[in-house]
């Protein structure tokens, strides 16, 4: 599953795809990202996540810094800057 998110290299999450422009939307697709708008039980609201297409899971707000971005940045995780 293919994860987009605005951050910088010294660990600074800015956001997730439910802040993303239009033109942030665009690349994440045109990346491979899948994006949709999601219904968050844990967060109470709506918002367009990173979901996987085999089986329709999302990646919410509260698992980004955590689960991703930081292990990205420590080397887990493959990443690639657009």
């Amino acid at each position: 599953m293919l994860i987009a998110l605005e951050g910088d290299e010294a660990g600074n999450l800015a956001y997730g795809p439910e802040a993303f422009s239009d033109e942030e939307q665009k690349k994440a697709t045109e990346n491979g990202v899948i994006l949709k708008e999601v219904e968050s039980q844990t967060a109470g609201e709506s918002y367009l996540a990173n979901v996987c297409g085999g089986c329709g899971a999302f990646i919410g707000q509260w698992y980004f810094f955590a689960h991703y971005y930081t292990p990205a940045l420590y080397g887990q995780y493959t990443y690639k800057n657009v």
